[in-house]
């Protein structure tokens, strides 16, 4: 692969280096299939591996001190992307230079739009020895719509269940860029973009003109609270549905996080009731409670999105607009008869 002369005229190691001197990481597109979705030039991989052109793409890459691969499905056959995608991972691990792969192997076989559930659990075991990163659903437009589709994805039971089994240090799935900041979402709609993937521990992407980013919307992208529980990594695969429209995420220190989010355009606020256990008007369809929190029955609740202490107690409301979310970080209060 050679750069396009008319776009990157001092070549793409110079690229590099300078986005490197910002500060920052350089990440580059690519396909397993012989053209990207864009039409460029892929891999073309094929099911028996006989083009190793890809071997060479990746040691070119890595002479390029490329930091991520972001490698597409189009123009391939999805059912030999279990061949592919695993070559891939095994090149970049043969050049001994460091790339994060993002993979789009599972969106494919599931169809993209199929989702989580419809995806082969084979495919999810195999996703933590060779990708990162993975996308399996639809790509993330910066429209209502789009986002609604997403987390009715990453909120199917049969998802989470997938998802909790793959996630782990190293690997995690992708729900698509953020459109936080991109001009298509009101406030509310990204405010709850960011709370349901930091909920799901999805890499935090932005896709966005960042001098056009209004301050609203640039002050969001720099949550630091919203942000610690999106890489709280500690119970990986802890995410949970705890009732109708509320989430849980274990996180450090015997914390969790909840989040509830109204999915609706008309009517006046209403009072999210958000609780690590059961409560009087709950369904409780399952939770975060951990043998941990065995005789905990206070918590002291801080809204993470407004950054704010609430009241202790066992449960928490939370006044969400229509459409609307709200982030609590949950911290356990030792009971005075448990330390005795």
């Amino acid at each position: 692969m050679v750069a396009d002369p008319q776009k990157f005229p001092s070549g793409i190691p110079a690229l590099v280096e300078y986005v490197h001197n910002a500060g920052l990481l350089f990440g580059i597109y690519t396909d397993v299939g012989s053209l990207t979705c864009g039409g460029q030039p892929g891999l073309a991989m094929d099911v028996n591996l006989t083009n190793q052109q890809y071997k060479k793409d990746i040691a070119q890459f890595a002479e390029w001190d490329i930091d991520a691969l972001k490698v597409d499905g189009c123009y391939e056959d999805p059912s030999i992307m279990n061949i592919t995608y695993p070559a891939l991972s095994e090149a970049i691990n043969a050049s001994n230079h460091a790339m994060w792969l993002s993979c789009s192997w599972p969106c494919y076989v599931g169809g993209c739009g199929g989702g989580p559930s419809t995806i082969d659990q084979k495919v999810y075991d195999a996703l933590p020895t060779y990708c990162n990163t993975w996308r399996d659903f639809n790509d993330m437009y910066d429209d209502v719509n789009s986002l609604y589709n997403t987390i009715g994805a990453y909120t199917n039971p049969l998802a989470i269940i997938k998802h909790n089994g793959a996630n782990a240090p190293g690997s995690w799935a992708d729900a698509d860029q953020l459109a936080v900041g991109g001009g298509g979402l009101g406030l509310a709609h990204e405010t709850m973009q960011m709370v349901m993937w930091s909920m799901f521990s999805s890499p935090l992407v932005m896709s966005n003109d960042l001098p056009n980013i209004l301050p609203e919307s640039r002050k969001l992208l720099l949550n630091k609270e919203i942000i610690a529980i999106n890489q709280d990594v500690t119970l990986p695969g802890s995410f949970n549905v705890t009732d109708d429209h509320t989430y849980c995420k274990n996180l450090a220190n015997n914390a969790i996080a909840l989040a509830g989010i109204r999915q609706c355009s008309l009517g006046p606020p209403q009072n999210v009731t958000l609780s690590p256990g059961e409560t009087s008007v709950s369904s409780r369809l399952s939770n975060c409670l951990l043998p941990a929190h065995a005789g905990i029955t206070q918590w002291k609740f801080r809204d993470v999105v407004k950054n704010v202490d609430l009241d202790t107690g066992a449960s928490v409301n939370c006044l969400v607009a229509c459409p609307g979310s709200c982030l609590i970080k949950a911290t356990p209060i030792q009971n005075i008869e448990s330390r005795v």
